[in-house]
């Protein structure tokens, strides 16, 4: 006999759970439908803020769905009918999870939960979710992974008209103002930087800020250096801050020493007439005089011998 608490397989046929609900006040639908969708018609979301998978990420993420099964649903959009007649299904959150299981042998499906609420021409919206609910059994986003989504949220609410946008993006996603704009500023990292710190799995926040300090104020030849270092330091498992410290006081120092032979700028000259300024010379024995401009006014000791001359011209 079935029960409203009878567990559905998961598969779109399946009514149980559906029916068992029908006519009961203590439960209602929801606009939310699960299905199993097999991983060849699973589709990775080009706009997720995730950007890099690590292998060993993957291959323990496989073996945990080989060995105790899936515990979640991922989250697909409705699905799109592709030009062979099939659905295919871009995936919202759970895309680590697709990724390693594609070349497993022994599981060929995933239970997806169907979003048919958000909407997916809201950018904005669709990263705030995303963020506030990236658990897909990988680790967490690098900083640059979401300094790159904070500034698409920015932009998007930009051209949507909000005022502030920053302060509008930090509330939705629970940070103060202050702790936002620090991870979005990792977002001046050029693209050539930014994929090669991806590439390469720096997740260290002072690394980070070191290489876009390098790309604003250093040469070309610089970055070079920096992604040398970094390579080098990787490798060698050094101190990647240590590595990248080096090449920033290089860049700091350059910039602060003078260039040979370049004339040290003069002031500029003010020339003031008569009218402009008024002269007091207070003779009490001290030699104090004062001198008052339209924009300043200058008091200086003067020698008995000076005041003497001063008088006498």
């Amino acid at each position: 006999m079935t029960n409203m608490f009878t567990k559905p397989s998961g598969r779109a046929t399946d009514t149980t759970l559906t029916d068992a609900m029908q006519d009961n006040v203590s439960s209602r639908a929801t606009s939310v439908e699960v299905i199993e969708i097999h991983k060849d018609f699973l589709r990775p979301d080009p706009n997720q803020p995730r950007k890099h998978f690590p292998e060993e990420v993957l291959e323990r993420r496989r073996v945990q769905l080989e060995e105790d099964g899936q515990q979640e649903a991922i989250t697909v959009w409705p699905g799109v009918r592709g030009d062979d007649g099939q659905l295919y299904y871009d995936i919202l959150d759970g895309e680590c999870r697709w990724r390693s299981i594609l070349p497993s042998s022994k599981i060929d499906y995933l239970l997806a939960k169907v979003d048919q609420v958000t909407d997916r021409e809201d950018r904005a919206g669709t990263l705030i979710s995303q963020l506030l609910h990236n658990d897909d059994g990988a680790e967490s986003l690098t900083p640059l992974e979401r300094a790159y989504a904070y500034r698409d949220i920015v932009e998007d609410l930009e051209s949507k008209g909000v005022e502030s946008p920053k302060g509008a993006a930090a509330r939705k996603l629970g940070l103060s103002a202050a702790a936002f704009s620090e991870v979005l500023s990792l977002a001046n990292l050029p693209d050539e930087l930014g994929n090669f710190a991806l590439d390469h799995g720096i997740t260290d926040a002072k690394v980070l800020n070191g290489m876009v300090q390098v790309s604003k104020r250093g040469k070309p030849e610089d970055v070079a250096t920096l992604q040398a270092r970094i390579t080098q330091g990787l490798e060698k498992g050094e101190n990647l801050r240590a590595a990248v410290k080096e090449v920033v006081d290089k860049v700091k120092a350059r910039k602060k020493k003078p260039q040979a032979g370049k004339a040290k700028k003069e002031k500029p000259a003010r020339l003031l007439t008569a009218k402009d300024v008024k002269v007091t010379l207070k003779d009490d024995g001290t030699g104090i005089m004062t001198l008052e401009t339209p924009r300043e006014l200058l008091r200086f000791n003067i020698s008995k011998e000076q005041l003497e001359a001063l008088r006498a011209n």
